[in-house]
């Protein structure tokens, strides 16, 4: 009895385990199933998505074709009631419109004429109303997008509650909101933004960055705000946007830094000055360029491009650093100033070989692409 028993719990087992197997491989293929049937739906609702934004665009544009040639005023304002219509409330259909018809007021190929029908146009369609609405009655989603598109139309009177939507803990609507304000260019609020990044690394450089080119107010004014409120982060942040400006009324600021015990703010302030590239400058960034981080140091030689024999002779030293993207910069840097090779030479027939190497480098770089 015990040997059957023993046998009978045994087969009792071995078809558990068959049925566990069994059931572990439906729901498998189940889970499989729903997720291309989910994909296919999610593909299909993208194509209607797409399918219906391109027949609205040409629906839109064979209007705004049809107002701008019209032969009459009747047949113009007929059409413009019509495309109206047609738009209504549809969040899709309008910001398709108001984009279109600015494009077209903003091009040199549309005349006078031309712009008074796409102004009657908006004047009828009305999108700065439509998106007024939405940024104080729509869900966060689309009060970021309204932020947005009232700052393309430059609806100043909305300054205010943008500037308490740009505080809310909803990172989309508070991104939205901030880059609205520095459309704007509300100065205030956008150097506060920016400061108050400080020590919230989420948004850090590219968003000041973005920030800071859509700012549409005195950048030299904003930045100033910024740089003497901020702490090195964000003043590094900023300087290196900044130096795309090339404004030399912050050097004071650039050569201060390039005392600080901040690396990051030193390897901006270096990329700063040599941007602008006064020649009183050399001295600052050949300084740099022995600096005990090898990062700025990279940077310094980068941006040494003065043609004089005392910045390719720290050039050629540059070329033996122990760092390989120091020895890098400085070949390149060097190859493209020394256009009589003079000091290339005097690296190639040096005892370093890696600084000859990287000089060969540049030099099969430079004269093959030429």
């Amino acid at each position: 009895m015990t040997s059957l028993w023993k046998e009978d719990f045994c087969v009792i087992i071995e078809l558990t385990r068959e049925t566990v197997a069994l059931i572990a491989l439906v729901i498998c293929l189940f889970f499989i199933l729903f997720q291309y049937i989910f994909l296919l739906s999610l593909s299909h609702k993208q194509d209607a998505r797409k399918k219906r934004r391109e027949e609205a665009s040409n629906t839109i544009n064979e209007y705004l074709e049809s107002i701008i040639f019209a032969p009459t005023e009747f047949a113009k304002d007929s059409v413009i009631d019509a495309l109206a219509g047609y738009v209504g409330e549809d969040k899709l259909k309008m910001g398709i419109l108001s984009s279109r018809a600015v494009e077209l007021l903003l091009s040199d190929d549309t005349d006078d004429r031309q712009k008074a029908a796409l102004v009657k146009v908006l004047e009828k369609a009305n999108p700065m109303q439509f998106y007024k609405k939405m940024l104080h009655n729509g869900n966060r989603y689309e009060k970021a997008y309204a932020c947005r598109k009232v700052a393309f139309f430059y609806e100043e009177d909305e300054i205010p509650y943008i500037r308490k939507l740009a505080k809310s803990k909803n990172r989309i609507l508070a991104y939205n909101a901030a880059m609205a304000l520095s459309v704007f260019g509300d100065e205030e609020s956008v150097a506060d933004i920016i400061c108050g990044f400080e020590n919230n690394y989420h948004y850090s450089f590219r968003i000041i960055h973005e920030l800071l080119d859509v700012y549409s107010g005195d950048i030299s004014s904003l930045g100033r705000r910024i740089l003497e409120n901020c702490g090195d982060y964000i003043r590094a942040t900023v300087i290196k946007k900044l130096a795309d400006y090339k404004l030399d009324e912050f050097e004071d600021i650039y050569i201060k830094g390039l005392l600080s015990n901040n690396v990051n703010l030193k390897i901006a302030c270096v990329q700063a000055l040599g941007k602008i590239g006064k020649p009183e400058y050399e001295h600052q960034l050949i300084t740099a360029a022995h600096d005990k981080n090898w990062v700025v140091r990279s940077t310094a030689v980068k941006q040494l491009k003065y043609n004089t024999d005392r910045t390719k002779e720290a050039l050629v030293k540059a070329t033996s650093d122990p760092e390989w993207w120091v020895r890098f910069n400085a070949a390149k840097t060097l190859v493209g100033i020394d256009t009589e090779l003079k000091y290339v030479e005097k690296v190639l027939q040096g005892y370093d070989r890696y600084g000859a190497d990287a000089v060969k480098y540049m030099l099969y770089r430079k004269y093959s692409l030429s």
